[in-house]
């Protein structure tokens, strides 16, 4: 009787084993998570912008200005700036 539960101990040890080293037959990629690349700036009580920091994006180096209007509580755009080229050509923005 001892012997065979020495047995079924040893067996259930070599099973262990044989799945814990087991090689898994799929490997999972996922692809890589970009942080978040745009940030919100408060320019003034009513204004603010939008900057695009992702390097990947299309509109890399925009800043859009909305305005919030506190009556409708909705936003409005104003305008935008591209200050990744305005630091690359400080010349074109001169007077």
């Amino acid at each position: 009787m001892e012997r065979a539960k020495l047995l079924v101990l040893v067996g259930i040890l070599i099973a262990l084993f044989i799945l814990a080293f087991k090689p898994s037959s799929q490997t999972y990629t996922y692809p890589p998570q970009d942080s978040p690349s745009v940030s919100v700036v408060q320019l003034s009580p009513d204004n603010l912008a939008v900057v695009d920091t992702g390097i990947t994006s299309g509109s890399f180096g925009e800043m859009f200005v909305f305005n919030y209007n506190e009556k409708n509580h909705t936003f409005s755009y104003i305008s935008n700036f591209n200050y990744s080229d305005y630091f690359r050509n400080p010349q074109k923005y001169s007077d």
